[in-house]
């Protein structure tokens, strides 16, 4: 048998982890579990901004013939002028 994926359940696959947890409640193992430190870096922050629709529509189609989403050409866009 594949070694056990998890204490708690003894499941040796992600899926069996997934049905345990379904038909169980973690505040039934409470004492099993154990603090953790944990570290959370993300790579990127977002920002929210507003566009004019109609400089949307002509970026969004822009983005669409280059294959790109538009987010992806707004930041080309940005560091071709801030940069």
């Amino acid at each position: 048998m594949a070694k056990s994926k998890s204490s708690i359940s003894n499941a040796s696959s992600y899926q069996q982890i997934g049905d345990f947890w379904d038909k169980h409640s973690l505040a039934d193992y409470d004492s099993k579990t154990k603090p953790i430190k944990m570290k959370f870096k993300p790579k990127s922050i977002q920002y929210t901004c507003t566009i004019e629709k109609t400089l949307f529509k002509q970026l969004f189609l822009k983005a669409e013939s280059q294959g790109l989403p538009v987010n992806a050409l707004v930041n080309l866009y940005l560091k071709e002028k801030v940069i």
